[in-house]
Parts: structure tokens; sequence; C-alpha cells
């Protein structure tokens, strides 16, 4: 019976208590109430973005479309034009007007960040949190799905909105509908993007997506929202005057061209071209998907690397090195 007891006793050591595996759920409220650093807050960042439910994540991702669609109203306020007898586009602020426009429309991402809001642009970033191994791909894979859903909705909503506002035409009983300068630049903004090869949008939107994520994750990563705001608003603008492709951005450019295309007078029509949503889908939009994708998970690959343990480990230079003086008593040499 002793001998039972003490084998017992023996299996109940050997025993190790089964750990559960916990849900999304559990993991955000569990990293929510940790000390921060920065690699947890990253990994907050995720864990909330995947923790929405499926209606407030669809809401959230209209909106995204809808204050991308905003700063696209703003930028192209100061960059609309006319052509002139040779068919050129002559934008009526010139390059002045290309600089302002990119300095207002980061308006579109501070409303996101601000007010609410999903991209599918910084929404890549989740994939973080697959690293971790805290969330699965196929719950990674849904967040970006329904994100790109709801960022087209809000993006095609904010077109019909700005449409009927008469932003880009005038009308009267003599001349009927009458593209406006405003209107004129945005149909030479859309067919000027559908005009490059796809494989040049694909770097292009690697380029955006480096540029608009790499926004998000210093905006967590500071922990500062006056700071990270700041450093949103200059890394956007500098993704404006560059004129990376942004698959957000871009779908309410196309929207709006197509329901301008319908208005134009059969005289200019053929200078503005026939803009086929087909078209515009291969050889821009596609291509710009792929290319934000890569480049949002370019930049969280390296910096999760980075600030992995095991690169820390790898470290071999110590800053605290302690050097004797001649006198034999120990200083901090901090030259290193």
């Amino acid at each position: 019976m002793a001998e039972k007891k003490i084998n017992k006793q023996k299996a109940d050591a050997t025993c190790q208590p089964v750990q559960k595996k916990l849900s999304v759920e559990e993991e955000f409220l569990k990293i929510k109430n940790e000390k921060s650093n920065y690699k947890n807050l990253h990994l907050k960042f995720a864990l909330e973005k995947v923790n929405y439910n499926f209606v407030k994540k669809l809401i959230l991702s209209m909106m995204g479309g809808i204050f991308a669609g905003l700063g696209y109203i703003a930028y192209n306020l100061l960059n609309g034009g006319s052509y002139n007898e040779l068919g050129e586009f002559v934008k009526n602020f010139g390059h002045d007007g290309f600089f302002y426009g990119a300095l207002l429309f980061p308006m579109g991402i501070m409303m996101c960040i601000f007010l609410g809001g999903n991209l599918f642009t910084s929404n890549v970033l989740v994939i973080m949190g697959v690293y971790a191994k805290k969330i699965k791909f196929r719950i990674f894979a849904h967040d970006l799905f329904v994100t790109l859903i709801g960022n087209i909705l809000g993006g095609i909503l904010i077109s019909l909105l700005a449409f009927g506002s008469s932003i880009y035409w005038n009308f009267d009983q003599a001349n009927g509908f009458q593209i406006n300068d405003i209107g004129t630049g945005v149909m030479y903004l859309a067919n000027k993007k559908v005009s490059t090869e796809w494989w040049t949008n694909i770097l292009s939107g690697i380029l955006c997506n480096m540029i608009v994520a790499g926004s998000i994750y210093a905006y967590v990563k500071v922990n500062n929202r006056a700071l990270g705001s700041m450093l949103v608003y200059l890394f956007i603008v500098v993704f404006a005057i560059c004129g990376f492709q942004h698959v957000v951005a871009n779908t309410f450019v196309f929207t709006q061209a197509s329901l301008i295309h319908i208005i134009a007078p059969p005289d200019i029509q053929p200078i503005f071209g026939r803009l086929e949503m087909g078209e515009s889908v291969y050889i821009n939009m596609l291509p710009t998907l792929i290319g934000n994708v890569i480049g949002g998970v370019f930049i969280s690959s390296i910096y999760m690397y980075l600030e992995s343990d095991k690169i820390k480990k790898g470290s071999k230079i110590d800053v605290n090195i302690i050097v004797p003086n001649e006198d034999g008593a120990p200083k901090m040499d901090h030259t290193l």
C-alpha cells in the first residue's frame, strides 16, 4: 500500500499541467494588461484588429474607404486643370498645386486614426500576430478580405456622394453637363494610372505600403499620440508626393473617373478615352493590391525579426564593459 502511494506521488510530480491555448480575445485581454514594450505594443495592435466582430470590422473598413476618399477630394481640388490645343494637360496651380495637395492628402489617414477606421494597407501589419503564433493565418486572411471589401464599398459610397455634390461638373439648360477643371484632373489622373505596365504598379504598390504601413508601425511603436501623429503625417506626405499606388485610394479615383465619363460631352470624350473597369482592375488594381501586401509584409517581417529574442540573443556587443583604472578602481566605458 505504501509502495502504491509513493508511486502515485512520483507520477503526480512528473506530470506537467496541460496549458490551455488561449483564444484571440483572451490573448488580447492578457496583453492589454501587460506592461508595454515595443514587441507587445505591435502584438496588441494586431490582436485588437482581429478581435473586432464582423459587423464592426466591416463598418470601420467602410469608414476607412470614405476617409481615404475625402483626403483624395482635397488633393484633387488642387490638381485640376485643362487640356490645351496640343492635347496636353495643364494644371491650374502647376507644381505648387501638386505639393499643396500632398500636404492635404494625409487628412484621410489622420481621420482613420482619430475617428476610427480600418485600411487594407495598414491591416497587413496584422501578420505580426501570425509570426508571434497568436493569430492563425486564416484569421489574418479573413481580416484582410473583410477590410478590403469594406474599403471598396466605402470608396464607392464617397465617390457617389462627391459626384452628386457637383464638385466635378456644372450644369445649365443651354449646355447641359460640363466637366469642370477638377473633373478633368480626375480623368487625367485615372488615365495616367492605367497607362503604365502592370509590373510597375506592383513595384509602386510595394513602395507605397512600405511607407503607409511603416507609418502605422511607427505610430504604434512610439506609444505617444502627438509624436505618432506627426510621424504619420510626414510619412503620408512623402507617399503622396511620390505618387505611389494605393489600392484603396485608387478605388475612389477609378469610380470617380467612370462616373465623370458617363456625363462627359461627346466632343471631349475622345480626349479622355474610354476607361474600362476591367482594364483598370487588371493593369492597376490587382497589381497594386499584390504590391501593397508585399510591402506591408516586408516591413512587418523585418522589424519583427529585429525585435525577436533570436536576434537579441545573437548580440555579441556589451556596452557595459567594465575597464579598470590605473589605480585598479573600475570605471564604465561607454565608447563602444
